[in-house]
């Protein structure tokens, strides 16, 4: 059932982001590297606090690297999604071995999981609108790293 919502919620971005592109791609600075210094700061901050206390710090480094990763296949030519590397680290991500959860204390975790993937892909949209060639060399560097959202691509 995780596995269908997963590649649900890949498929409906790629339709959602495709059918909604305007005429420039995003253009996103690596989160790895820097936040942007603009009027989403704030969000970025309140949202950081709130997935930190539900998947802890290297939960929230995930989504924000599947997050950027989505963004990054959407705007780049030569990237797609890796399927398996995505429900792996999804996978890896929900399932916390030292708490003792229901399944609908389970299912509330994939899905709020999933929302922030979500949240976090609106901010890179909202922060990359305008420049897509800077965002795609800056993705460029971001392959290089062979870790963070460079684990999620596959080419072409």
């Amino acid at each position: 059932m995780q596995r269908i919502i997963v590649s649900l919620f890949i498929a409906f971005f790629s339709l959602t982001v495709h059918a909604a592109k305007p005429q420039k791609v995003p253009a996103a600075a690596d989160p790895a590297v820097s936040k942007s210094t603009n009027a989403l700061d704030p969000a970025w901050q309140e949202i950081e606090k709130k997935v930190i206390a539900i998947v802890g710090q290297k939960g929230q480094r995930t989504i924000v690297d599947i997050a950027y990763a989505e963004v990054g296949a959407d705007a780049c030519p030569g990237l797609k999604i890796d399927g398996k590397a995505f429900n792996e680290s999804f996978d890896a991500l929900i399932a916390d071995p030292e708490h003792k959860r229901s399944p609908e204390q389970q299912r509330a975790l994939e899905h709020q999981s999933m929302a922030y993937i979500g949240v976090y892909v609106g901010l890179l949209l909202s922060e990359s609108f305008g420049d897509r060639d800077r965002f795609c060399k800056e993705v460029d560097v971001v392959k290089t790293t062979k870790a963070g959202p460079s684990k999620f691509w596959t080419a072409k």
